[in-house]
């Protein structure tokens, strides 16, 4: 079987693939089936009377965190931490709750629609299943696991956000209700624990109040819950980083959990935590010539972007122009700066939309990214 380090396309089949060679079936259940009636498999694992609910790949293409989960698995039942864990907590494991969308590599389910905006009106099988597991189980933590795109920062900062946590608001005042102070503290131990591990390499995720999104209702419902969003870091397309730090930080807010120790954390702390900024994009070149209209602008700066794409099976990253201005206010950690003469041989005729992989190609730029 392929390495996952080396995979962003993360089917229901390879999920299957890997249970079978972990030799997990007589562990699993069936709890409820996809629009296309494929399998939502839940894993219960633990003795001990703290329950907590783990679901992944809501979001069909988010797919660090499933691999995060594989891992904490093998960590549950191998490593001796683990093992103590496992006689004090009982966990609920979901590894792919959006099958059909992660077959199809889309964030949506084959309804087309966002699992995610879907906790008041069950209207998908997908969402029912969850909310079912949600009741039978009666956890006393909810960790929802997601994956952000490569645009965000940690604040202001160039830093990108390789992880990022929410504890989601209850009301639009965003009051502080028990269960959001519960899982506040544990966010601010996991990111002091981060902090001494890997320096800054975490966020704080948008914390607007939408009931229809499932933390927000879990959180209503007086159950603490933490967002997680694997995230990015420099030159790690396929996210071994963040798969890294999403089971390290499942981890440690566990053992949180299990010891109790996040009662004496100071909930404030959480306010600190550098909030994620709509601030970087993976490539920006300057001084370009672009043709637009018949007309010609000198010394424009671009912005590029990477899509990824399903085809065959493999997912592409496809660069796309984000942007176009003569100054933008975008950061980036590939920066290329064109001379006069390059500018002048290479103009660029395409539309922000569009692909750039032509033109970055004959620059040449492709061998450094």
């Amino acid at each position: 079987m392929k390495n996952l380090n080396e995979i962003k396309y993360f089917p229901s089949g390879l999920l299957e693939k890997i249970f079978n060679q972990k030799k997990m079936f007589s562990n699993l259940d069936i709890i409820g089936y996809s629009v296309l009636n494929n399998p939502i498999y839940r894993l219960r694992i633990g003795k001990g009377i703290k329950r907590i609910l783990i679901w992944s790949q809501m979001h069909g293409n988010e797919t660090t965190t499933t691999k995060s989960l594989i891992d904490f698995y093998d960590f549950l039942i191998n490593d001796k931490v683990g093992k103590d864990l496992s006689a004090h907590l009982l966990f609920s494991i979901i590894f792919q709750l959006n099958p059909d969308g992660s077959n199809r590599f889309s964030r949506n389910n084959h309804n087309n629609y966002d699992l995610n905006r879907d906790a008041l009106n069950l209207s998908q099988p997908e969402s029912k299943t969850l909310m079912k597991e949600f009741e039978v189980f009666k956890p006393n933590f909810c960790f929802n696991l997601h994956g952000q795109r490569s645009i965000y920062s940690i604040g202001k900062s160039t830093i990108p956000a390789s992880i990022s946590f929410l504890s989601p608001s209850t009301s639009k005042n965003k009051i502080l209700t028990k269960s959001r102070l519960i899982s506040m503290r544990l966010i601010v131990g996991v990111c002091d624990y981060i902090k001494s591990k890997y320096s800054l390499v975490y966020g704080r995720f948008d914390d607007s109040f939408n009931l229809n999104c499932f933390g927000d209702f879990f959180t209503k419902k007086r159950i603490p819950t933490i967002l997680f969003e694997a995230g990015h870091f420099y030159n790690d397309k396929y996210r071994k980083f963040s798969r890294e730090l999403v089971l390290q930080s499942l981890i440690k807010i566990s053992l949180l959990i299990k010891n109790e120790s996040y009662k004496q954390i100071d909930y404030k702390k959480y306010y600190k935590i550098k909030s994620n900024n709509d601030n970087l994009r993976d490539i920006i070149i300057k001084n370009v010539t672009i043709l637009k209209n018949n007309k010609l602008f000198f010394a424009q700066e671009i912005a590029i972007q990477y899509s990824e794409k399903l085809v065959k099976n493999k997912v592409l990253f496809i660069p796309l122009i984000d942007s176009i201005a003569k100054k933008l206010h975008y950061e980036s950690s590939l920066i290329f700066e064109l001379n006069d003469n390059q500018s002048q041989k290479n103009i660029l005729k395409s539309k922000i939309g569009e692909n750039a992989e032509k033109f970055i190609n004959k620059l040449n730029l492709l061998n450094n990214i």
